[in-house]
């Protein structure tokens, strides 16, 4: 019997049966029995299921013999990684019982203490550490945060249950087994005392009654301490001083030439300390004997008044502190000079120029650095929809990923007024987006910490660009307030998706391409109308084709996923974008002009859409319009080794090639691996006449990958145009058998130049069947419409090198027709070498180089 009536047992232990096969749950048992025995005078009864196998099963129901055993006052889970499961029987049949009768009965889920403390009638033993969800889960059906006695035994690796025989000291939580279970014993007598029959109480004497007598500890008593201890007036001074400091640091700070993590530090540091101040307020006071305790025999007879109890919270000082506060406020509100506008637009409204630093991840996590780089994007994007401000592109500001700098220094480097700086941390499917406005003066403006779940996260971009242009106070009409609040997409995890494929899309490579279009589709199975997937999709799409040399139908593809995605979103750059890239890859370069310029007339900021523009017009022929754009673009991404690889390109054609020479060796500096660009060089140290140097560059692109059969053709035309024609004839042959499908690959020129070669050995058999390959291959893409200049271009060198005058200077001018400008090619290259001095093969390259140098005129005056 229980020492209450109307209960059946005193304690009731609940425990999995997987763990008591060791035995431990029964030993334990028995321990606590005897422990119980030495500690409380009375008997106490505990109800123990000892049947390893054959007592209640976790397949039974639960009959009205266990239900009666559960009306018990003290309830004892033995709670490990099995436990906390909904669907075991010991859960479901005997924990969540309890928890319901104790709500019940007439004692309650808890029990206030003889010491007025209040404890639960629910006492877990715990013996493995628990997963948060195992804790949560506990955590939701008790009511209660689980504060149990341990009983697990921890080292390096190891999590299982504490045992008589472990030592103290090789065990990390430091904890003894028989000490463990004299707290159960103590916890249990607690409870149980709390429940008899009040004892009649000690008498204290009258001269110590105020000090150590202990009162109710009520909200009242609790209110009442607050208020003789001094706690609110020294918290309400800790407040001012840290914002006063903090201010004073904010205004210091560019003066000082302190770094934006030595301000953030210091700001926690001063958010951190308002506890403590709270605490050391609560337990200590000042007296003339120095430092006392609140609660102490001292502190009844302190003789000093509230203020010198706690020092610096007397009257005046406060009082100065908050009047220091109100001016700075007044100072920052009324009196502070606005932030000068840049420049004004058509309605005389002031333009402000504003950069958005890289967002640091600092998530636990380092795979989570799409998050914060899809965020940063995702607000880049919806400020450059307010007409009020002009937005630093996301390339421009990628220099400063991950560096420590004042950020007065970046503001006067990026040519801004405003920036905006924030961090993301995820935690689980918590995430905690931190944002802050700076001002080039290192000035504090706006910042605040966005606590949001995986769920409702892809309105928060909206929520800061909008706080933005309230904090600077921009004018927005009402096109764009709505613009500014459309959400992308609803789903969360279409979102989630779609950040994760244009991480991968922007590493250009073929497998994180192939990953990025997973990526894309998943986020249009979650999403089917979110129009950035769509476009993500196209981008990925026409790389296959573009980049990676994949068939041509991957650009039906391509289109397909652009369309899509301007009907579902007009005002989508990106989307422009997309179907501007898709039209340049098969040579509808009358098309992509338009689209793309429609992609930037959306987004000023959208640097891809800026070099692809460039692009655009370096196909089409017109060089001094490629260059002025592609300038444009590395001005905004000075980071992109393309942007510097095509202005080189440009230059080499307009023949200015020490600018071309430049340009390609500061693209090889940001990316050293691309054998376009090494190719392109040699091309230009040719044509200067220093062959030997362009031969040097050979083992630098054998170094990328001596095994790739495009890094073995750019060796070959490196070999050839320097003329190596033994090296080359090598690298040609290396590349073909490396080729699997070099028959039916039209992008291929080996065969051509490995044609010529074994023509001039003297190997004709062999030489027409690669000649009439690359023949064929080139004039089967011409039938499909192509407007490549390459292509006639390749096939007047294969007449040429045949010795065929009229078809290769009649296919020669069919390029020229189409913009073809390389005239290099033809007076330095080898496959015209037959007729370089053919006066309309001069006329005719005469003819191109006045035409470069007119647009070399015009590109030097834009």
């Amino acid at each position: 019997m229980a020492v209450l009536p109307d209960y059946e047992y005193d304690v009731f232990i609940s425990y999995r049966h997987n763990d008591n096969r060791s035995g431990w749950v029964t030993q334990f048992v028995s321990d606590l029995q005897n422990e119980l025995a030495a500690t409380i005078k009375e008997r106490v009864s505990i109800y123990f299921d000892s049947n390893l196998y054959d007592g209640l099963l976790e397949t039974h129901n639960v009959d009205k013999s266990l239900e009666g055993k559960l009306k018990s006052i003290i309830f004892i889970p033995i709670i490990s990684h099995t436990y906390c499961d909904p669907k075991s029987f010991a859960w479901r049949n005997e924990f969540q019982v309890f928890c319901r009768l104790a709500k019940d009965d007439r004692l309650g889920p808890d029990v206030k203490l003889l010491n007025k403390n209040v404890a639960s009638r629910i006492l877990p033993v715990q013996i493995h550490d628990l997963d948060l969800k195992d804790r949560l889960l506990y955590e939701k059906e008790s009511g209660t945060v689980l504060r149990s006695v341990e009983f697990i035994f921890k080292s390096h690796g190891v999590n299982r249950p504490l045992t008589t025989s472990d030592n103290r000291t090789d065990n990390l939580n430091r904890t003894f087994y028989r000490d463990q279970l004299n707290k159960t014993a103590n916890a249990i007598e607690e409870i149980l005392e709390a429940l008899l029959p009040d004892e009649e109480p000690v008498p204290v004497p009258a001269s110590r009654a105020t000090v150590v007598s202990r009162p109710d500890r009520d909200v009242s008593w609790f209110w009442s301490e607050l208020l003789r201890r001094n706690v609110f007036r020294a918290a309400f001074a800790y407040v001012v001083v840290a914002l006063f400091l903090h201010q004073m640091l904010l205004l210091l700070t560019p003066f000082l030439e302190l770094e934006e993590r030595f301000t953030n530090f210091a700001t926690a540091g001063l958010m951190i300390g308002f506890p403590v101040a709270a605490l050391i307020a609560w337990f200590y006071e000042v007296s003339p004997h120095g430092f006392i305790r609140t609660n102490s025999e001292q502190a009844a007879t302190n003789p000093f008044p509230s203020h010198r109890k706690k020092p610096f919270t007397s009257l005046p000082l406060v009082s100065f502190l908050v009047l220091a506060l109100v001016f700075q406020y007044g100072y920052f509100t009324y009196i502070k000079p606005a932030i000068a506008p840049l420049t004004t637009d058509a309605e005389g409204n002031g333009i402000i120029s504003i950069a958005v630093l890289p967002f640091e991840n600092r998530s636990r996590d380092s795979r989570d650095k799409y998050i914060a780089d899809g965020i940063t994007d995702d607000i880049i994007n919806r400020l450059t929809i307010i007409r009020q401000l002009r937005v630093t592109n996301q390339g421009k500001i990628q220099q400063y990923q991950g560096k420590a700098l004042r950020l007065d220094a970046v503001a006067r480097k990026l040519d801004v007024t405003i920036l905006l700086t924030g961090s993301v941390e995820r935690h689980d499917n918590h995430v905690a987006i931190r944002a802050q406005l700076i001002d080039e003066t290192n000035t504090f403006i706006w910042g605040n910490t966005f606590q949001r779940t995986a769920d409702n996260i892809t309105a928060v971009q909206s929520e800061i660009a909008q706080v933005i242009a309230d904090q600077l106070k921009l004018k927005l009409d009402d096109r764009e307030k709505k613009r500014l609040h459309v959400k992308a997409t609803e789903n969360p995890t279409a979102y989630d998706y779609y950040l994760k494929g244009r991480s991968l899309y922007y590493k250009y490579t073929p497998a994180a391409n192939d990953s990025a279009i997973r990526q894309f589709k998943m986020a249009i199975a979650q999403d089917p109308k979110y129009a950035r997937a769509w476009a993500g999709l196209g981008d990925a799409f026409a790389q296959k084709y573009g980049r990676f040399l994949q068939e041509y139908a991957w650009t039906d593809s391509s289109f397909v996923a652009a369309s899509r995605a301007v009907e579902l979103d007009s005002t989508l750059s990106d989307a422009y974008k997309a179907m501007g890239v898709v039209y340049n890859y098969r040579e509808e370069y009358d098309k992509a002009l338009p689209v793309l310029l429609k992609a930037i007339e959306l987004n000023p900021s959208n640097e891809k859409a800026v070099g692809n523009l460039g692009t655009t017009y370096l196909l089409m022929g017109d060089l001094a319009n490629a260059l002025k754009w592609e300038k444009k673009g590395v001005g905004m991404d000075p980071g992109n080794w393309i942007f510097y690889q095509i202005i080189g390109w440009i230059y080499r054609l307009l023949d200015d090639l020490p600018s071309a020479e430049s340009w390609f060796r500061k693209s090889l500096d940001l990316s050293p691996d691309q054998h376009d660009t090494y190719e392109l060089l040699a091309y230009t140290y040719v044509s200067q006449g220093r062959a030997d140097e362009a031969r040097k560059l050979i083992p630098r692109v054998l170094q990328i990958d001596s095994t790739d059969t495009r890094v073995l053709e750019v060796a070959g035309l490196m070999a050839h145009f320097a003329g190596d024609t033994k090296s080359a004839k090598r690298f040609f042959q290396n590349s073909i058998e490396n080729n699997s499908d070099y028959k039916d690959d039209r992008s291929t020129v080996s065969p051509i130049g490995l044609g010529q070669i074994l023509l001039e050995e003297g190997n004709r058999v062999d030489a027409e069947v690669y000649l009439t390959r690359a023949m064929e291959n080139n004039m089967q893409e011409i039938g499909t419409g192509s407007k490549s200049f390459d292509l006639p271009f390749y096939v007047a060198s294969v007449y040429a090198i045949r010795g065929n005058r009229e078809q290769a200077l009649t296919w020669l001018q069919k390029a020229i027709d189409l913009n073809w400008v390389d005239h290099a090619k033809v007076i330095h290259g080898p496959y015209f070498q037959m007729f370089k001095d053919d006066p309309e093969l001069v006329q005719m390259m005469t003819k191109i180089r006045a035409k470069t140098d007119s647009m070399r005129t015009k590109a030097a005056g834009n």
